[in-house]
Order: structure tokens, then C-alpha cells, then sequence
């Protein structure tokens, strides 16, 4: 199959922008809490990083069909967000759903990409690509385990409020946290370097 290499490196290019945005900008709600009326610049700003990386793989939906795959599997994700939030069970499952379609929609960026540096022969960044998804794979099974860690103790102590029961999920939530900061640099390295070789 025959691929428009600068609509791809373009198109990942506007992703990994658009994602930077998105993650100088929840930095920035620090200074939010500190200074209120930064809070409506940074939500303009997540808002513009998530359009930006959205056009990105919109672009993208004629070069494979991972793309589109991807693009199907976002629809999803805002269909399902509207159902997701913390405060009912159903509520709790659409938000899990959610998580999972955002993971299927990173294989499919990948999968895609993966076949495009492979019609130009690039192992080594088809490679960093794999170790990529795995890290996706490793941060999702991380956040899983967080929660039935903090679940379990909520449900043996019957509070996390008290000292005791608070550090475990505590630990687990920041180690959670950790490896997904790992698998998004891996992610995001990818995207950037890829585009940078389809150049």
C-alpha cells in the first residue's frame, strides 16, 4: 500500500503538539488554584490540545485502517463519556469503558504508524513502538490494580480516612501514577520521532 509520508508525519506531528498542550496545561492548574483567572486560559488550553491532537488522527483515517479504527474507537470515547463519572455503578462501568477505549484507541495509533514505518523500513522506530504499547499495557494493569488496591482497603477498614488504611492505596496510586508518566513519555517519543522520520 502506498502512504502520503508528509500527511502522516504531519498528522502525528499535530498528536504529540496537541498532547503537550494538553500536559503543560494540567501542570499549569497549580497556578490556577494560586491565581483564579488562570483557570479559564488553562481549560482554553486543554481544550486547544485536544483539538489540535484530534485533527491529527482525523487526518490520519485515510492512510490505514488502524486510523480509522482509531477514530471509530474516539467516537466511542465521547459517547461513553457522557455516561462516566464515580457516583453510580453504571456510571463507574462507563468510565471503565472509557479507559479501555482509550487504550484501544493508542494500539490502534501504533498499529498504524507500525505499518506505515514499515513500508519505509524503519525497524528500530517500529520497535520503539512496541515498547510504547507495552508501557500502555503495564499503566493500565497499574491504574486497575491502584483501584482494587484502594477498594479492598476501603472495604477492610471501612474508611481510608485513618492513617493505617490510607498508605497502601496511597503508594499504589503514586506508583500508578509513575509508570503511566513512563508510558506516556514512551508514547508521545514515539509519536514525535516517527513523525520525524516520515519527514
Amino acid at each position: 500500500m502506498e502512504y502520503n509520508y508528509e500527511k502522516v508525519a504531519q498528522s502525528l506531528r499535530l498528536m504529540y503538539v496537541g498532547n503537550m498542550i494538553i500536559i503543560a496545561s494540567i501542570l499549569c492548574t497549580i497556578l490556577a488554584w494560586i491565581i483564579p483567572p488562570l483557570i479559564f486560559l488553562v481549560s482554553m488550553a486543554v481544550l486547544g490540545g485536544t483539538v489540535i491532537s484530534l485533527v491529527g488522527l482525523v487526518k490520519l483515517r485515510s492512510e490505514h485502517q488502524a486510523y480509522r479504527n482509531a477514530v471509530i474507537t474516539l467516537v466511542i470515547v465521547f459517547v461513553v463519556g457522557l455516561f462516566a463519572n464515580d457516583e453510580t455503578i453504571f456510571g463507574a462501568l462507563m468510565s471503565m469503558a472509557q479507559d479501555i477505549c482509550n487504550l484501544l484507541m493508542t494500539y490502534f495509533v501504533i498499529k498504524g504508524t507500525n505499518a506505515v514505518l514499515q513500508s519505509k523500513g524503519a525497524a528500530g522506530q517500529m520497535e520503539l513502538g512496541k515498547k510504547a504499547w507495552r508501557w500502555q499495557l503495564i499503566s493500565f494493569g497499574a491504574a486497575f490494580l491502584s483501584g482494587g488496591i484502594t477498594l479492598l482497603c476501603l472495604l477492610l477498614s471501612g474508611s481510608l480516612l485513618d492513617s493505617p488504611s490510607l498508605i497502601l492505596p496511597l503508594i499504589s496510586v503514586f506508583a500508578s501514577l509513575a509508570i503511566s508518566l513512563v508510558a506516556l513519555v514512551y508514547y508521545l517519543r514515539y509519536l514525535k520521532q516517527s513523525s520525524e522520520f516520515l519527514i
